[in-house]
């Protein structure tokens, strides 16, 4: 699913710069049975967020692109207490790399527990779900989306078994 752009908003959150959306899932509680956290992305920790000299809001935002923001799948840790949505922003890492920051696992936490030691990325459950597993929840993806999510790929073989599968259900070529 594709983040609609324009309802996207960056704020502070808990010392950290965050995405804000209303189509982000939110953090369910357990124990009170509601949804008492608003979903968000974490762009910069508060570590990274002093190393950069606390830059102002309107800096972040008029250098970030927001155009292809997209949740691709759910994550679950082994026991089932941490749960994420997995999101693929490739000009958040490129934003990232320029800034001198690492790229990051992008995803929005929905249960009340984390754990930050955690791989939530897309390889992550690719490896436990495989491909043939997430090509449903893909294949609604733009031409863009589908790109997008090609490209922060890293594993060749993932990339040729995906590109097979998606050129397979193609009617139109």
């Amino acid at each position: 699913m594709q983040v609609p752009p324009e309802s996207i908003r960056f704020d502070h959150y808990n010392g950290t710069i965050a995405l804000f959306s209303p189509h982000l899932p939110s953090v369910y509680d357990a124990q009170s049975q509601l949804h008492s956290i608003p979903g968000h992305i974490t762009l910069i920790t508060a570590e990274e967020y002093k190393f950069l000299k606390r830059p102002l809001m309107h800096t972040i935002i008029s250098t970030l692109a927001v155009d292809h923001v997209y949740c691709v799948g759910e994550g679950a840790s082994r026991d089932g207490s941490v749960n994420w949505e997995c999101v693929i922003w490739n000009e958040g890492h490129r934003w990232r790399v320029r800034m001198g920051l690492g790229k990051r696992d992008f995803h929005v936490t929905t249960s009340s527990r984390d754990d930050h030691h955690l791989d939530k990325s897309i390889g992550a459950i690719l490896n436990k779900r495989g491909i043939d597993g997430m090509m449903d929840r893909w294949r609604g993806l733009s031409v863009e989306g589908s790109y997008e999510v090609l490209m922060s790929l890293q594993d060749t073989e993932m990339v040729r078994h995906l590109a097979g599968s998606w050129l397979g259900s193609c009617t139109d070529l």
